[in-house]
């Protein structure tokens, strides 16, 4: 009987022994079958057919030697402990210890060729990703806004106090201003390469790499000159003196340093100047093959021979690049030419000593002239493209695939675009047929200069020459301000323009645009009516009282400080198209900024209507009413108490207003979302709701 018991005992043995072997062998199969798994993904992603019979001998040797391994490993154990059910037991630990490093092992094998992580779902971020077009017209509005609130401020601290307001600190953030005089330029740049990304991609997205990186480039080169100007009182102990021709560094005894100024500069300038032409290469030859869009041919029109790959660039774009290269070509030239004159020293030698040198140095010094007039006709390119660019947003707005103003308006946009050409020639041809290029813009200098001189408005002794100069530079200014009258126009009554009946209400954005446009054209319209009239009179009446020349000289004078405020409604409204455009990118071009955003665009917007209400009437009623180069009135010479107290109230509530407007429009760009791309009340409803 205790025969039988133990050979009961020893078939069950066997058959624990054989179950254990089953369930080993389960388990080793369906590692195999993971192994199997792992490498064929591993050998279709390297694509090499050695590799691929290299890891299979490899993987069938290891196979056979983890057999042999695990069979010793349970001889041994039972051999050792006399027990079959204490060797299934280790054996069993064993075997999944072993299991656990195989796939360490994989693991190990996975992290060294590369884990493809799993990429970020926006809903979740903070910050919904902003393209990188957004992001340097943010950087850009930041920065230009910054530099004039600190102004702003520093101005009031001063007058608060009555201190010195020739300071080494307001002298720096003067010329701060002046360095950032490029920012608008480029955001309308900017601006349009993402609506034309946007309309070849359908919104899916944005330039390609190449210009992402120029536009960066373009950014920091701006950072790096403006902080060159706010870092020089600490290098020398004066501030830089900025102005239209750019940086004028103060002179710096130690060699070195002066040397290493002028590299930071030039570099700066450098990757400036290749930033905005790579731009502009980039928006001709971006096609759906360069953005990655699937299908290629989705721009393809099957009635033509060739196969198209994106739509034509737009007019508006093509007159916003050309006046973008003439801005540049125009300052680029003048800022070698003064750096020339610069470096060269005074223009007193005698005849007789250097002539040659002195005679080089007067042809220079003719030609930065030349160039310095023509930046006086350029300088209102940046609000022109700003109006450019407005008119095929609304056009992309009511047709998201073609997008065309009216024909009439892309007409008004290269007539603009030629005026400005043709006011630059203009002043190249007079110089070169010795007539002195600053005759031609009489009456074009700045508030600093005054605007009281009798003899910057008269041309009674003017050449013929340089009176048919003054009349065609008149004219080419009157072609200029009616087409841009025109584009305000065709911006307004702009309807559906092509299969999508749906109407599209005026969004509060283009309203704020147009309403900043207004503002900066009535302003250089009446200081060119003055002008003019004042030019006619002074030139050609026989006698002129002293009371009319002085009301005609204050007028002309008044117009002159309001060009300090509405300095800032190019940059204003680039802000507010920049923030739009994010919002249509956001919503397929069926939203817009949220409900807050908008009302602070308002606010902002009125709030410098107020600044120039108030330098207008200020002005008016007193002679000792200034304005800084914040746009701001300047009170220190009124000397009526009541009226100043008013002022300076009214101008503290339009500060307030306008520079916290500002903010909260920069925020939107940051907090906006596809499901808050919109505006329901406005009549702009959100793509996600």
């Amino acid at each position: 009987g205790d025969k039988d018991k133990d050979g009961d005992k020893d078939k069950d043995g066997d058959k624990d022994e054989e179950e254990v072997k089953k369930e080993v062998d389960a388990e080793l199969k369906k590692e195999d079958e993971f192994e199997k798994k792992e490498k064929a993904e591993h050998e279709k992603e390297a694509g090499s057919s050695a590799l691929k019979k290299g890891d299979d001998d490899e993987k069938k040797s290891g196979d056979s030697d983890r057999d042999d391994k695990m069979e010793r490993l349970q001889r041994d154990i039972a051999a050792e402990t006399h027990s079959k059910a204490l060797s299934e037991m280790l054996t069993r630990v064993r075997t999944d210890t072993y299991m656990i490093r195989q796939k360490i092992d994989i693991l190990e094998r996975e992290l060294s060729d590369g884990v493809t992580l799993e990429e970020a779902d926006p809903a979740e971020s903070l910050v919904y990703p902003l393209s990188v077009c957004m992001q340097s017209i943010l950087f850009l509005s930041i920065q230009y806004f910054v530099v004039y609130t600190i102004l702003a401020m520093c101005k009031g601290f001063i007058e608060c106090f009555g201190l010195n307001g020739d300071s080494t600190m307001e002298l720096a953030l003067q010329g701060a201003c002046d360095t950032v005089f490029y920012a608008p330029m480029l955001c309308v740049l900017f601006i349009g390469t993402q609506m034309r990304a946007s309309q070849i991609t359908q919104g899916r997205g944005g330039p390609p790499q190449i210009a992402e990186i120029a536009m960066q480039a373009c950014c920091w080169s701006v950072l790096v000159q403006t902080l060159l100007v706010l870092a020089l009182p600490a290098f020398t102990g004066k501030a830089a003196s900025v102005g239209e021709e750019g940086i004028e560094l103060p002179a710096n005894e130690n060699r070195a340093a002066a040397g290493l100024l002028m590299l930071i500069r030039y570099t700066a300038m450098a990757a400036l100047y290749v930033g905005f032409t790579v731009v502009c290469f980039m928006v001709a030859l971006m096609d759906t093959r360069m953005l990655g869009v699937q299908p290629v041919d989705i721009w393809d029109d099957p009635t033509t021979a060739e196969s198209e790959y994106a739509p034509h660039v737009s007019m508006a774009m093509k007159c916003v690049m050309v006046l973008t290269q003439l801005f540049f070509f125009v300052y680029l030239l003048h800022t070698i030419l003064f750096s020339i004159v610069q470096l060269t020293g005074p223009m007193g030698l005698p005849d007789t000593i250097h002539s040659s040198r002195n005679l080089a140095r007067r042809w220079v010094l003719k030609w930065e002239r030349c160039l310095k007039a023509c930046t006086q006709s350029v300088n209102s390119a940046p609000m022109v493209c700003t109006l450019f660019m407005a008119a095929r947003m609304r056009a992309l707005e009511l047709n998201p695939k073609d997008g065309k103003p009216q024909w009439w308006a892309e007409l008004l946009f290269q007539v603009i675009t030629g005026a400005i050409i043709a006011q630059v020639l203009l002043v190249f041809l007079a110089t070169a047929t010795g007539v002195d290029p600053q005759a031609i813009g009489r009456g074009t200098s700045n508030a600093d200069d005054g605007g009281k001189d009798l003899e910057e408005l008269s041309c009674a002794e003017a050449s013929g020459l340089e009176r048919l100069a003054i009349a065609l530079r008149s004219l080419a200014l009157l072609v200029t301000y009616s087409a841009i009258v025109g584009v305000v126009w065709a911006i307004c009554v702009m309807k559906n323009i092509g299969d999508n009946e749906k109407p599209v209400p005026f969004a509060p954005t283009m309203m704020c645009v147009l309403i900043l446009s207004v503002m900066y054209y009535f302003i250089y319209i009446c200081l060119s009516i003055a002008q003019a009239v004042a030019m006619c009179i002074f030139s050609f009446a026989t006698t002129v009282t002293h009371e009319r020349v002085e009301s005609l000289l204050r007028i002309v004078h008044l117009f002159k400080l309001a060009e300090y405020t509405i300095k800032l409604c190019p940059m204003m409204a680039l802000l507010c198209l920049g923030v739009r455009e994010r919002a249509l990118d956001l919503s397929a071009y069926q939203g817009s900024p949220q409900c807050w955003a908008q009302d602070a665009m308002y606010v902002a917007t009125f709030a410098l209507l107020l600044q120039l209400l108030l330098v207008l009437i200020g002005g008016t009623l007193s002679s000792g009413v200034g304005v800084d180069e914040a746009g701001s009135p300047v009170t220190r010479g009124m000397k009526y108490v009541p009226g100043r107290v008013a002022l300076e109230a009214a101008k503290a509530l339009a500060f307030v207003a306008l520079y916290g407007g500002l903010a909260v429009i920069a925020f939107s760009v940051l907090s906006i979302r596809p499901e808050t791309a919109g505006c329901s009340a406005r009549g702009f409803v959100p793509l996600v709701l």
